[in-house]
């Protein structure tokens, strides 16, 4: 299947009532438009998909029926929300073809690429880009996401909050760094909590039930301890202690969490991901000043 492209008429027609463009159609970036395409508050016009794989833009627009390119310029043209879903080592060359796009008006820029700055966001863009860096996750694709964002302006905070509250949970944080904490507690975090469901499912199985009945009950006792935090407003510890019974089958569980230091591996998992993310800030700035 041949991909669309987006004519200059339609565009400027698109352009005046919010269109958003996503520039890296990967998993995290394909989960967004999936994401946000499923809502009633857009028109499948709305969404213009870009992205330098043929098949992949194929399928977009065979699943979703949005517009697509292989255009950068085209996509950074399209609309008044550009989300960057690119990886950090395409970041440079991809803010150099935006800016070459001359773009006459005022552009709201969310970037999700892990580790690139507000400051380097802003020098590679241009003064017309209104800069936010945001980071979800996965889950967004089934409406559960959870972002984290940070901008200087209120009026891209206020955009932000509202676009990814139509998939999930956003949160503007008060300073840049906290993106990196971010980046591990959600995104980051969302691979470490499907590793632990793994291995309850693991564990289920080895003690007599079939796989397809273990997953169901795992993945329903995750959302159903989740919820519990997010609507209690008591503490993880507290409500654990609730459940736990004196020489009863969740003190012996525990017990063997604790004998494998669990909690400390998981806490590690957190840290060596939001110091990942900050490496790659450096990675990213030596690609720029190497151009």
């Amino acid at each position: 299947m041949k991909t669309k492209t987006v004519s200059r008429k339609s565009r400027s027609r698109r352009e005046t009532r919010g269109s958003i463009a996503v520039i890296g159609c990967g998993n995290m970036g394909g989960a967004i438009l999936y994401g946000l395409a499923d809502q009633n508050q857009f028109s499948r016009e709305d969404f213009l998909a870009c992205d330098r794989s043929p098949d992949r833009l194929a399928q977009l627009n065979r699943e979703l029926q949005i517009a697509t390119t292989e255009n950068i310029e085209d996509a950074y043209n399209f609309g008044s929300i550009v989300i960057l879903a690119v990886k950090p080592k395409d970041l440079s060359s991809v803010m150099s073809r935006c800016r070459a796009a001359k773009k006459r008006s005022p552009t709201t820029v969310l970037s999700i690429v892990a580790g690139a700055t507000i400051e380097q966001l802003e020098a590679g863009l241009g003064p017309r880009a209104t800069v936010v860096r945001a980071m979800p996750n996965l889950p967004l694709v089934v409406g559960l996401g959870m972002t984290g964002y940070y901008t200087k302006s209120d009026q891209a905070a206020a955009l932000t909050q509202t676009l990814f509250s139509h998939v999930g949970l956003a949160q503007r944080l008060s300073t840049e760094s906290a993106i990196d904490t971010s980046v591990a507690l959600s995104a980051t975090g969302a691979a470490l909590v499907l590793t632990f469901i793994e291995s309850m499912i693991d564990g289920g199985i080895r003690v007599g039930m079939d796989r397809k009945t273990a997953q169901l009950f795992v993945a329903q006792t995750f959302l159903g301890s989740a919820a519990m935090v997010l609507e209690s407003g008591q503490s993880p510890a507290a409500l654990r202690e609730s459940i736990v019974t004196p020489g009863g089958t969740t003190v012996a569980g525990l017990t063997q969490l604790e004998k494998g230091a669990v909690r400390y591996a998981i806490s590690q998992a957190v840290e060596a991901a939001a110091e990942r993310a900050r490496t790659l800030a450096n990675s990213i700035g030596k690609v720029k000043e190497s151009r």
